[in-house]
C-alpha cells in the first residue's frame, strides 16, 4: 500500500522519539473486526489506520487512511485519473510533505486523547 509505505517510516521514528508510544503493525485482512470498526467514510476498510490506546486500552482516538488534505484531493479529484495517475501524484504529494502532515495529524489525535 502506497500510503502504508509513506507512513510507516514516520510511525516508526515517532514511537523511536517517545518510548512511552508502542508501534504494533497487524494485518487488515487478518484483523477484520478492528479494520470494520474503523472504516474510512463509514463504508472502505482502507489501510493505514492508527488506533490510540490508553494504559488499560481502552481505545481513545484513531486516523487514517492518510493526511487530510491528500485525502481530499483523492476524493475530489483523485479518484477520477487511472490508478497509476492518481498513485503518481499521490507519491510527489508525500515528497513534498516529507511527513509534516502525518506527524500533525497524528500528534492532534494523541492530543485530544490526553
Amino acid at each position: 500500500c502506497g500510503d502504508a509505505a509513506n507512513l510507516l517510516p514516520v510511525l516508526a521514528r515517532l514511537t523511536e522519539e517517545v518510548p512511552e508510544f508502542d508501534l504494533r503493525v497487524l494485518s487488515r485482512d487478518e484483523n477484520l473486526d478492528l479494520m470494520d470498526a474503523h472504516l474510512t467514510d463509514g463504508r472502505s476498510r482502507s489501510i493505514p489506520v492508527v488506533i490510540v490506546y490508553d494504559e488499560e486500552f481502552n481505545e481513545v482516538g484513531w486516523w487514517g487512511p492518510r493526511p487530510s488534505e491528500v485525502q481530499r484531493w483523492v476524493i475530489d479529484e483523485g479518484l477520477s485519473l487511472p490508478t497509476p495517475e492518481r498513485y503518481k501524484i499521490v507519491r510527489q504529494w508525500y515528497a513534498k510533505d516529507k511527513g509534516e502532515s502525518t506527524l500533525r495529524e497524528l500528534l492532534e489525535v494523541i492530543a485530544d486523547a490526553a
